[in-house]
């Protein structure tokens, strides 16, 4: 920089300082006759000789030594080419400071700021700034979820009620050991047993796969090599929750499923006779009786056969000691299938319930309970209505209440640094200071080019000029 602002000084002042001296010289020996001169005419005199002056300073302005063009040319020729390559650096010169200022001027440039052990409240403010880019280097570049992320999980009433609690069940059935024997197997009483077992099994099976899940989404670590923006981390963390709000139900539905079609397709016969039934026939000499296993038909769903499907249905009803339907459950080929089809809308009826109880034959005092709250549905993502089927699909989670402290991602992050960048036009002071800079560079460069241009354009000139008076002395002859 400062050879190129002596660079400048050194040309200005090649220029102003003789003309100054002469001007000063000058005046004085024409002092005497100026005095003269009349007060009228004396702007005018003075505007013609400064004119001829600078007409004749700029004529013979030289910036180049004659040296600069050889030996072997006369000494006006030399004169006449340092003012030729004069002028022409000076073209050049100002079409170069043209091409500087308007670069300089367009150029957009990239700042950086640091700042050192920044402050929750700095990022955030850097962050929403339009025109840049933070990065802060994390200390800690893998970070464990449960640092951050705490979830709860909330279940239907129906996992948390005394419906499915082994106690309750055993009372209810404690008669049911030795009754199949006579009972008809359209008697609910044979599924009863069944369906409560299934139904704890169920909510046992769904609460623990999703605290499972729970377990395994917080000790996985959240891997960052710099601080993320808190829309980012919003958005990255919930991207995940989601993920493990699909992924969970996707599991156990398929674990279901399996275990449902192992039962279908080897033919399992269930020990209340609901899907296979022997019938002993005599073979053809009567020697011996043959017991088959043959598949039962349920007609109420146009003649289902439980040898080709196992969702036959049917209504739910005690048979004994009078026919009654049983609210909203169902029976058919599987215990499973039937009470997967049923709802639960008989656990929020008081009556529906003591129904069950009057017709079980079970510990009237052990087997007292309060129904389920219809209220608590209002705020309930499940209908009353809602199959059994539905709730296992959705693990009977009613919602997965998760806090995401973004604070607390900061402080495990902890930055030491945090650097801006962003992208500024050019000022007047960065303009000047970028032509200061290459100023010099661009005074070297027309310092050799110039004249070696000017040296080249002399050659042709002398070749063309000599190949021309060959031919006119050609021609002559």
């Amino acid at each position: 920089m400062f050879l190129a602002i002596y660079g400048g000084l050194s040309l200005a002042l090649s220029l102003l300082a003789p003309l100054k001296i002469k001007l000063v010289v000058r005046f004085q020996h024409q002092s005497l006759s100026i005095e003269r001169i009349s007060i009228i005419t004396l702007p005018r005199v003075y505007y013609q000789w400064f004119s001829q002056t600078m007409r004749k300073k700029v004529t013979d302005f030289n910036l180049f030594e004659t040296y600069s063009f050889g030996r072997n040319v006369d000494l006006i020729r030399r004169i006449q080419l340092g003012r030729l390559t004069t002028r022409l650096y000076i073209c050049f010169y100002c079409v170069g400071i043209t091409i500087l200022i308007f670069y300089s001027s367009f150029k957009q440039r990239t700042i950086t700021e640091n700042f050192y052990n920044p402050s929750l409240v700095l990022t955030q403010q850097l962050n929403t700034r339009q025109n840049g880019t933070v990065e802060c280097p994390c200390t800690r570049t893998s970070i464990a979820l449960h640092e951050f992320v705490t979830i709860q999980t909330s279940f239907h009433e129906i996992c948390t009620s005394t419906f499915v609690k082994d106690e309750w069940r055993e009372a209810l059935t404690i008669n049911f050991n030795n009754i199949s024997s006579f009972l008809n197997i359209n008697n609910y009483r044979h599924f009863l047993s069944a369906h409560l077992q299934f139904l704890s099994g169920l909510c046992y099976q769904a609460m623990k796969h999703v605290n499972d899940s729970v377990r395994s989404f917080t000790s996985t670590s959240l891997i960052t090599s710099r601080l993320l923006s808190q829309s980012s981390f919003d958005k990255q963390l919930s991207n995940l929750l989601y993920q493990t709000e699909v992924h969970a139900p996707t599991l156990f539905a398929n674990a279901l499923e399996l275990v449902k079609s192992i039962n279908h397709g080897n033919a399992l016969m269930t020990v209340y006779a609901s899907n296979y039934e022997f019938v002993a026939r005599k073979s053809q000499k009567d020697i011996s009786t043959v017991l088959y296993a043959l598949p039962i038909t349920y007609k109420e769903t146009q003649n289902c056969s439980c040898g080709l499907q196992s969702k036959c249905l049917t209504q739910a009803v005690f048979t004994w000691p009078r026919h009654v339907k049983v609210k909203d459950f169902l029976i058919g080929c599987l215990p499973s299938e039937s009470f997967l089809a049923s709802t639960l809308e008989c656990f929020f009826d008081v009556d529906c319930i003591n129904l069950i109880r009057n017709h079980t034959s079970g510990n009237i005092h052990l087997t007292h309970v309060l129904a389920l709250n219809d209220r608590s549905m209002i705020h309930s993502r499940f209908q009353i209505n809602t199959t059994v089927k539905e709730l296992v699909k959705k693990l009977f989670m009613e919602e997965w209440p998760t806090n995401i402290s973004y604070e607390r991602y900061f402080s495990q992050c902890a930055p030491n640094i945090c650097t801006y960048f962003y992208i500024d036009n050019a000022n007047i002071l960065y303009v000047a200071n970028t032509l200061l800079g290459l100023y010099g560079g661009l005074t070297v460069v027309l310092d050799w080019w110039c004249p070696q241009l000017v040296k080249l354009i002399q050659r042709i000139q002398n070749h063309y000029n000599k190949k021309r008076r060959v031919c006119s002395t050609s021609n002559i002859t």
